[in-house]
């Protein structure tokens, strides 16, 4: 009998616990202090292909370059809808949970989307590959 309860509450949190995820996404985000270096090296490393003289600029004023990545928000929001807050501008896309909570996909207005892996996920913390610019970010959700 213990065993059979047991079992049913495992079941019932399984199947619902990736249900719960695209609730516990919505809300704002920035990338873990632990993650903004590399995030601006990778940055840089992206710029560089389209953009040279700016990714020198930018490695440069490393300092500021940081700075920026530090100040960047991530919000999600109910409708499935995000936000990227920048000091110059605000990008907006849309957002969905797919592969049972395992990938993101997110579509930025006027391009084509991506999916990304999660890795780890918490109520206060949101590990990504972002497929982009090849790289691992950790978000910790802001207070």
């Amino acid at each position: 009998m213990y065993r059979k309860l047991i079992g049913s509450v495992l079941l019932i949190v399984v199947l619902t616990s990736f249900s719960g995820q695209q609730h516990s996404v919505i809300g704002s985000w920035k990338i873990a202090e632990s993650h903004q270096e590399k995030t601006a090296v990778k940055l840089i490393s992206v710029t560089r292909k389209d953009n040279p003289k700016l990714a020198d600029q930018l490695e440069e004023n490393f300092l500021s370059t940081l700075e920026l990545v530090n100040s960047v928000v991530y919000k999600y929001n109910e409708d499935q809808t995000y936000e990227i807050i920048t000091p110059y501008e605000t990008q907006k896309g849309k957002w969905e949970l797919k592969n049972n909570g395992r990938s993101l996909w997110v579509a930025p207005e006027n391009r084509q989307g991506r999916l990304d892996s999660i890795m780890e996920f918490s109520q206060t913390s949101l590990l990504i590959i972002n497929k982009e610019r090849g790289d691992t970010v950790l978000y910790t959700r802001l207070k």
